[in-house]
């Protein structure tokens, strides 16, 4: 075939016997006559030049859109991975058990409503507070509240070194 394959007729050569199909390629073929016959298509000389552009710049389009995939999926297996470093965590902790339950320990952490959930938490529960007073038990807090940095040295008082030490620790 030295002018490429033959195209088939899908009518008679392939026997697509449906009535809107027929319809159909009915539609196509007034479309293409109309087309062909058009003073605007005869009188654009860079039509040729114009799909070619088209059809690459669609060409270049599907490349991006499998490309943006491909990072989705990447970022997918990233954060999977993440997830998984902080489940292991979790259950370190023990805040969730083997199979993922949220424990006691687990449900304080969800109540508490600060920067440092877990920290406030293993505090509580390693008995931190129990000893100290009022203003030292506020004093201690205040650490989790203020959000201000600054570079002055603070001298703490013998009596909040203590809470402090387990706080950095």
């Amino acid at each position: 075939f030295p002018d490429g394959f033959p195209l088939l007729d899908p009518i008679e050569d392939m026997e697509i016997d449906d009535e809107e199909f027929r319809k159909s390629m009915r539609k196509l073929e007034i479309l293409q006559e109309k087309l062909q016959n058009s003073s605007r298509f005869r009188e654009y000389a860079g039509l040729w030049e114009a799909y070619e552009q088209y059809a690459k710049k669609m060409d270049l389009e599907e490349k991006r859109r499998k490309l943006e995939r491909l990072i989705r999926s990447t970022e997918t297996v990233i954060m999977r991975d993440e997830l998984q470093a902080m489940k292991r965590v979790l259950r370190r902790l023990e805040f969730t058990s083997a199979d993922n339950v949220i424990q006691m320990k687990g449900r304080v952490a969800c109540e508490i409503s600060t920067a440092d959930e877990l920290l406030l938490t293993e505090l509580i529960y390693n008995g931190v507070f129990n000893p100290l007073t009022v203003e030292q038990t506020v004093s201690l807090v205040s650490c989790f509240v203020g959000t201000e940095k600054s570079d002055d040295d603070v001298q703490l008082r013998d009596e909040l070194s203590a809470p402090y030490r387990s706080l950095v620790d």
